[in-house]
């Protein structure tokens, strides 16, 4: 949950990566046995949403930037390892992708 002055104004979630996205694979270049080993290294945020009526300049950037600062330690906490990349993944045709 994201918070300003008190009030929530997003909430959002991280989860483990998918096991395989061509697109991910391909620019990581992993072998299917290195992505074996390693996929539990990449986190995935698998929800974020700007609460209704919620109006708050760069608040996506910031959200964002503040999240993956501690998700490292949290992820460390929660699974005894530490995260070495994030992925976020939107369908374009539904959602702008912008922030």
């Amino acid at each position: 949950m994201a918070h300003v002055e008190g009030g929530w104004v997003a909430l959002l979630s991280w989860s483990v990566a998918a096991y395989h996205l061509e697109a991910r694979d391909a620019w990581i270049s992993w072998s299917n046995e290195q992505r074996r080993r390693r996929l539990r290294l990449l986190a995935n945020n698998s929800r974020f949403l700007i609460l209704p009526g919620v109006d708050c300049p760069n608040l996506v950037t910031r959200v964002l930037a503040l999240t993956t600062a501690r998700l490292s330690t949290d992820w460390e906490h929660a699974f005894a390892h530490s995260v070495l990349a994030v992925e976020s993944l939107a369908d374009g045709q539904v959602i702008r992708r912008t922030c």
